[in-house]
Formats: C-alpha cells, sequence, structure tokens
C-alpha cells in the first residue's frame, strides 16, 4: 500500500509504472489539527488491522494537543491574534490562538501587504520549509517571526510528537 498526502507530483507515475489498483492507494489530509492526525491513523489501522495500537496513539495525540494548549494558554497566548502560514491555520487554532489573516503559500505580493499592515497580530506564524512572511519585517515591526516545520528532521526533531513539540516552543518563546 502506499499512502500518500495528494501533493506528491510522483503518485500517478508510480500508479502507472507499478501497474498499482487503486486499492493500493490510500490518501490522508496532512496538518496538525487532532482530526487531520487522528482521522488518517484510524483510517490506516482499519486497512492494517491495527486499531487497538491506533487507539493508544490516538489517546497519546490528544493529551499530546491538550497539553500544547494549555502551554500556549499559560504564556499568555490564547485567543491573541496571529498572522499564519497557509500551512499553519489550523494548527494555530488547535493550540487556541486567533488567526487573522493568512499568508502563503505563495510569495507576498503589494496586495497582500497593503491588507496584512491593516491587521493586528502578536505573532507571524511562518513555515520553515517555504517562508514567504520577511516582507513583513518592515511593515510589522516589533511582531515577532517564528518558523514552524512540517516535517520530523529539522531541529533536531524524530517523530510527529517532537514536530508539535518543537513549534509550540517557537510560538511561545519570547525571544
Amino acid at each position: 500500500m502506499i499512502i500518500y498526502a495528494g501533493y506528491e507530483v510522483i503518485i500517478p507515475q508510480i500508479k502507472q509504472s507499478l501497474k498499482l489498483d487503486d486499492k493500493k492507494l490510500l490518501k490522508i489530509e496532512t496538518g496538525y489539527t487532532g482530526q487531520q492526525l487522528i482521522g488518517p491513523i484510524l483510517k490506516i489501522a482499519s486497512i492494517a488491522g491495527t486499531e487497538a495500537i491506533a487507539k493508544e496513539i490516538v489517546e497519546r495525540i490528544k493529551n499530546l494537543l491538550a497539553d500544547s494548549k494549555a502551554k500556549v494558554e499559560k504564556a499568555g497566548l490564547k485567543g491573541k491574534p496571529v498572522i499564519c502560514h497557509f500551512f499553519y491555520k489550523g494548527f494555530a487554532e488547535e493550540m487556541g490562538l486567533n488567526p487573522v489573516a493568512t499568508i502563503g503559500p505563495a510569495p507576498l505580493e503589494l496586495f497582500n501587504l497593503g491588507e496584512l499592515v491593516k491587521k493586528e497580530a502578536v505573532l507571524i506564524i511562518d513555515n520553515a520549509h517555504n517562508p514567504v512572511a520577511q516582507p513583513l519585517t518592515e511593515i510589522k515591526k516589533g511582531v515577532r517571526i517564528v518558523e514552524c516545520i512540517n516535517f520530523p528532521g529539522s531541529g533536531n526533531t524524530n517523530s510527529l510528537e517532537e514536530v508539535i513539540n518543537y513549534n509550540v516552543s517557537k510560538i511561545i518563546d519570547r525571544e
């Protein structure tokens, strides 16, 4: 079985060259909301027959997200307005932040900057793998920009849990 998210350009070529049946391909949604994490786990587990293990993992994810949200709240950021990269809007909402504008994934253009200058925000959450917030440093002086990561590997992370912890630490770190 090949599990994919839909943005991989090679999937149609793999399907054709390996002559795979659609039943051998499983498209999942990716992201860092509870549903985006838990939904694919349960979907894969139902096919693989690993529902018991999946239930344990789902509980760990629920606890991790609740603990992460509590850290964001303890840092005084609950409900605070933020500007988010497209890929982090759901995560920001999951953490109790208030996304007032979305940037990316395309580079910012003048019309974007004109709208963003009007938005009050305490934080700008960008994507380390596809950063676009740099032009905001001049129009949003004093607003901290953090770059979150999508995948394990960056920032000495080895798991999705470590990615979440890394991103939360970036968000709550005031330096």
